[in-house]
């Protein structure tokens, strides 16, 4: 966490485990779920007193972290908005086209950025019932309805 950068809760490989392989450890379980696992780090840091020092650059505000969270939870409103505006006959959208929705033509880096990223929340929005994964190759989400 930063002051003034929010992290990029991402980059994973778009082509995520099936149900079958989502069994193992709390650190395997982090790995699968990086959105989970920073959310429950920022909820962690909330509840500490003391003044949080990054790794580089000013402290931590207090209001940081909140301000992230929300950042997070708009973001996760807006891939449940990719996904409601889905064609009824369509078969669910793959972590790109959200990723084109969210984020527009992406270049470089920020391919895999963008869609590494919404891979991650459709992830997250699947561990809380709120997307279901209908398709694996490619890998295609629809909102649980």
């Amino acid at each position: 966490m930063l002051p003034t950068v929010t992290p990029n809760v991402g980059g994973s490989d778009t082509r995520t485990l099936r149900e079958s392989e989502r069994k193992g450890t709390a650190t395997e379980a982090a790995e699968r779920d990086p959105l989970g696992a920073f959310r429950a780090t920022l909820e962690r840091l909330a509840d500490r007193s003391e003044r949080l020092l990054p790794g580089h650059g000013a402290a931590i505000e207090r209001g940081r972290i909140e301000e992230i969270l929300a950042h997070h939870q708009e973001r996760s409103q807006r891939v449940l908005a990719a996904l409601e505006n889905d064609a009824p006959t369509a078969a669910g959208k793959t972590p790109w086209e959200v990723a084109r929705e969210l984020f527009g033509d992406l270049e470089g880096i920020h391919v895999k950025f963008g869609a590494g990223e919404a891979a991650t929340y459709l992830q997250a929005l699947e561990r809380e019932g709120l997307a279901e994964r209908v398709a694996d190759a490619p890998i295609r989400y629809e909102l649980v309805r």
